[in-house]
């Protein structure tokens, strides 16, 4: 039997009830857009970081985006970074400023923040940690690969680490890529953003927490330095300062300005910063010394070899003034043996330091170094830790911190 017809205002209600739960859940998505919309205003940037970037608000007042507050995900490099900006609009919701600190942005919604709240943090903890292990641990002669993150009339700028670049001064880039000058025009090097290079981290700046590179090997930026400075070129003192007996040989002679090479970098070895001028680019000798070291025959310049051997730098001694030479040296490496064994300076084998930092929101600062038994209980090393915050001042006495996480020799203390 056919089935009986339903009615025509049957028929139409199941398309009114969708039609119109189509219609609700639009207005709630407008209505959470409208609110969203509300936490945001745009925003205008200033400054690129490889840890973020510098904005400046509708107001006028200028605010940090960190890397990880971007959206999308972002790299944490300069150009990276820059590229981000370009290709959207800035729209950026302000974050609970830390005490003393700058005021913080974020591209995402409320929501996304605090589903992410454990992500970011990490993210934020391994650049730090990262950085804070190059600061006590960059060897000065070891080659890095990077790319070029920004171009400057005095320089260039490498990328090292997530968040963190380098600066790369004109005087230590090779004569092919340092640039020339033009009539009318400022000298600019010659590279571009993104291209890939190798440099050598040579000192680090505790005032600006900066790094200083250069893309020349360790003996051309001495012997550069040297020139600069007036003192003779001397292309194999670093050679010759490092105590290789091969290269030593190789090399064929010695130069004036070898002993206080040696000396200077015989206290390098033993203290102070990791510095290309502490390892033998102040070098200086004692007129007494530095008479013994003139012994050398000039022979007259011949072939093509000798003219670029005399060109580096390079001299021929006589058998009287190398027997003289080398036995000099041996004493002087005999020397530091002797005070190294009888020396009571230096770290204990019992002991260990800890790099201590505090963290204010997204901000982190490098406070010193506490020196603790290697047998020391964790109590006893954040007890140190927030000690030395409040000696440096950055707690105030009664004021409680958040919490100190402590992860192989890095110390944080959150405020």
């Amino acid at each position: 039997l056919p089935k009986p017809a339903l009615p025509a205002a049957s028929r139409q209600q199941p398309k009114v009830e969708k039609v119109e739960k189509a219609e609700k859940v639009q207005k709630e998505e407008k209505a959470s857009e409208e609110k969203m919309d509300a936490d945001f205003v745009p925003a205008r940037a200033t400054r690129v970081r490889p840890s973020g970037c510098y904005v400046r608000l509708q107001a006028g007042k200028e605010a940090f985006l960190p890397v990880e507050h971007m959206k999308p995900r972002t790299e944490a490099k300069t150009e990276a970074i820059r590229e981000r900006l370009r290709s959207c609009r800035l729209l950026v919701r302000e974050l609970k400023a830390p005490r003393g600190g700058d005021v913080m942005v974020s591209m995402l919604s409320r929501a996304d923040a605090a589903a992410r709240a454990q992500e970011l943090d990490a993210r934020r903890s391994r650049m730090e940690q990262a950085i804070a292990l190059l600061r006590q641990n960059y060897d000065p002669k070891k080659w890095l690969q990077g790319s070029v993150s920004a171009v400057q009339a005095n320089g260039v700028y490498v990328s090292v680490l997530e968040g963190m670049d380098a600066f790369v001064p004109s005087a230590e880039l090779p004569k092919t890529q340092a640039g020339e000058k033009q009539s009318g025009a400022e000298t600019r090097p010659n590279l571009q953003v993104g291209e890939a290079v190798q440099f050598r981290i040579f000192r680090h700046s505790w005032q600006t927490d900066a790094f200083f590179a250069s893309m020349l090997s360790y003996e051309e930026s001495v012997a550069k330095h040297r020139a600069g400075r007036g003192q003779a070129p001397d292309w194999g003192a670093a050679v010759r300062a490092s105590g290789d007996k091969a290269a030593l040989e190789r090399s064929g002679g010695v130069k004036p300005g070898l002993l206080g090479a040696s000396r200077a970098l015989g206290k390098a070895g033993q203290g102070g910063e990791k510095d290309q001028d502490a390892e033998g680019l102040s070098a200086e000798a004692d007129s007494e010394e530095e008479a013994k070291a003139t012994k050398v025959a000039k022979p007259a310049v011949s072939s093509a070899r000798d003219k670029l051997l005399a060109a580096k730098g390079f001299s021929v001694v006589d058998d009287a003034a190398a027997r003289e030479l080398n036995e000099w040296l041996k004493q002087q490496a005999e020397e530091r043996r002797q005070q190294k064994s009888s020396s009571k300076a230096g770290p204990k084998t019992n002991e260990k330091k800890y790099i201590v930092s505090i963290v204010r929101g997204m901000n982190s600062k490098v406070v010193g170094q506490v020196t603790l038994p290697t047998r020391a209980s964790e109590k006893e090393i954040r007890d140190a830790a927030v000690a030395l915050v409040m000696k440096e001042g950055e707690l105030k006495a009664g004021q409680e911190h958040k919490g100190v996480l402590l992860n192989k020799n890095l110390i944080t203390v959150k405020a």
